[in-house]
C-alpha cells in the first residue's frame, strides 16, 4: 500500500510511473493460461480484447517488485501552441494510457486545463445507464471540461476513437502522434501529423505530415519576422 501511494503521489505531480509486480504460476495454471491466450491469439474477431482479457486474468494477487518513474517534459512551445488552436475554435481531445493523476496534472501543464475550468471525472462505468447518468451530470453542473478514467489505450482503440469522431462528430478529425502505437490513430483521422524521433519512425513512411516538434511559428503583429 505505501509503494501504490508514492505512485499516486508522483502522478500527482506529472511523472509517468510503472509498477513492476511479479506471481510464480503452478504449472497447471501456467498451462490453462498458455491455452486461453493462444485461442485468443489466433481469433479472427476481437483477437486485441480477447487477448487482454486473458492477460488480465492473471493479474491478482501479484508481489510487488520495484516502481520506476520517467519525467516527460513537454516539448518548447507546446502550451502556446494548444492555446492557438483552442482559440481557433478546435476542440482538443488527449489520449493517454497514464494514470488519472498524471493524465489531469499533464493537462493543467500544457494548459489543456486552466484554473478557471470546472471539469468532472467519469469513472469505472460499466454500463450504458451509468454513462447516461454521468453524461447528465456534466450537462447540468456547469462543467466546462471532461476527464474519463477508462482503460490503458491500445493502437486500435485510439483509432476507433478517431473513426467514430468522424462518423458520430461529423467534424475533420485530426491526430497527433508521436509513437509508433499512435500510427493507427494517425492512418485513421482525415489529417494525420506524426511528430518525428524515435519512437515515430514506423509512422515516417505513411503518407501523413510530418513534423519535429508540435510548436507552432508564432509571429508577433507588427513584425516583420517569420
Amino acid at each position: 500500500m505505501i509503494g501504490l501511494k508514492r505512485t499516486d503521489n508522483m502522478a500527482r505531480d506529472g511523472l509517468r510511473t510503472l509498477v513492476v509486480a511479479k506471481r510464480v504460476l503452478p504449472e497447471l495454471e501456467f498451462q490453462k493460461f498458455a491455452r486461453a491466450y493462444n485461442k485468443a491469439r489466433k481469433s479472427l474477431v476481437n483477437r486485441n480484447e480477447l487477448m487482454l482479457a486473458v492477460q488480465s486474468s492473471l493479474e491478482n494477487d501479484l508481489d510487488i517488485v520495484g516502481i520506476t518513474v520517467v519525467e516527460d517534459k513537454l516539448q518548447d512551445n507546446v502550451k502556446q501552441t494548444l492555446e492557438c488552436i483552442r482559440n481557433a475554435g478546435i476542440k482538443i481531445w488527449m489520449l493517454t494510457g497514464d494514470k488519472i493523476e498524471t493524465a489531469i496534472s499533464i493537462a493543467f501543464s500544457s494548459r489543456l486545463l486552466t484554473k478557471h475550468d470546472h471539469y468532472t471525472i467519469i469513472v469505472k462505468c460499466k454500463s450504458k445507464e451509468e454513462i447516461d447518468k454521468d453524461l447528465t451530470r456534466l450537462s447540468l453542473g456547469g462543467f466546462n471540461a471532461l476527464v474519463i478514467d477508462g482503460c490503458r489505450y491500445s493502437p486500435t482503440q485510439k483509432a476507433l476513437m478517431a473513426s467514430r469522431l468522424r462518423i458520430k462528430a461529423k467534424e475533420t478529425v485530426l491526430c497527433i502522434g508521436d509513437g509508433g502505437n499512435d500510427v493507427s490513430m494517425i492512418t485513421s483521422a482525415d489529417i494525420g501529423v506524426g511528430i518525428e524521433g524515435s519512437s515515430i519512425s514506423q509512422s515516417t513512411r505513411l503518407d501523413e505530415l510530418h513534423f519535429s516538434s508540435v510548436s507552432l511559428s508564432l509571429k508577433s503583429p507588427g513584425t516583420d519576422e517569420d
